[in-house]
């Protein structure tokens, strides 16, 4: 169970920072995205499940464009470490 909420509480702080960075603009490609291909809280979730159990990142990964991106990855692969 605490994996669940872990990646749903993580889930929700990816899409939070796509939103604020403008990643889910519809018709805005001219940006670099802090995360590719997050386009719903759905694809926030899968990141979320990547990140944590390390499988890869396949077509969703971190750009250097958002320090608190790369934070927030480092820190969640330390939450799920703790867990």
């Amino acid at each position: 169970m605490s994996f669940l909420c872990s990646w749903l509480l993580f889930a929700m702080v990816w899409w939070l920072i796509a939103f604020a960075h403008g990643d889910l603009a519809p018709g805005e490609g001219t940006n670099v995205p802090c995360v590719t291909s997050i386009h719903s809280f759905s694809s926030a979730f899968l990141f979320s499940i990547e990140v944590q159990v390390t499988i890869g990142f396949g077509g969703r990964m971190v750009t250097e464009e958002c320090p608190l991106a790369i934070l927030i990855l480092i820190v969640q692969n330390i939450v799920g470490l703790m867990i």
